[in-house]
């Protein structure tokens, strides 16, 4: 379907590489996600998130190595599957929940587990950034495009596999283990200003892509 497009719009720096080797035309134009915010919630200390979704390359694996690495560590995991993907003690699953109950779980929690092998959209990671969370992420594109180290942390990936046009790059559970306990150090106050500078972050971008989107409109 390539040569039939008058025009390609990468929703990241990474995607617009890999298209421009197949079409003459390609623009780069970001993308947004859902603002979740919810100001007055009340952070949770000392816990974390990770929302599963359907994906297999969000890095749910990862996490759940992670988890089994961090007794003492409680963990909550968002999924949409019926039953839980393990019996782990110190995980709270909770599954198939409603966007209220999503919003609220993605601002209680001050750190957001993100451990994906790839994004197109980056849903999930964009809707940590407006809940004011502290995102541990991949440190590989297109994921350490969407969060870096001015208010994120990223995990070095163990191994790699490809799917398609994309480069998946995989992080280990022990890696991941790491980067928890080495941000769960970090004093209260450092990890607001992390959470704040990473809302900033999404608001530029989803300003950036709106001024794309209403450009393109008033210009075709």
């Amino acid at each position: 379907l390539m040569p039939r497009m008058s025009e390609v719009w990468a929703k990241t720096r990474d995607c617009e590489s890999i298209f421009r080797a197949k079409h003459h035309r390609v623009e780069y134009s970001g993308w947004t996600s859902r603002d979740m915010h919810m100001p007055s919630a009340e952070r949770i200390a000392g816990r974390v998130l990770h929302v599963a979704g359907d994906s297999d390359a969000k890095g749910t694996e990862a996490v759940l190595a992670a988890a089994v690495a961090m007794p003492f560590t409680a963990f909550t995991i968002i999924s949409r599957r019926k039953r839980p993907m393990a019996s782990v003690a110190n995980i709270n699953f909770l599954v198939d929940v409603s966007d209220e109950v999503l919003a609220e779980a993605m601002n209680a929690h001050r750190i957001h587990l993100c451990p994906s092998s790839y994004e197109g959209f980056g849903h999930y990671i964009n809707e940590a950034k407006a809940c004011e969370a502290v995102v541990i992420t991949t440190n590989a594109p297109p994921m350490n495009e969407l969060v870096t180290r001015d208010f994120g942390v990223g995990v070095a990936p163990s191994r790699l596999s490809y799917k398609n046009l994309g480069t998946h790059q995989h992080v280990s559970g022990m890696d991941l283990a790491d980067a928890v306990s080495r941000v769960m150090a970090v004093s209260e106050g450092i990890l607001s200003d992390l959470g704040r500078r990473a809302r900033v972050d999404y608001v530029r971008r989803r300003e950036a892509f709106h001024a794309f989107v209403d450009h393109q409109l008033k210009h075709k």
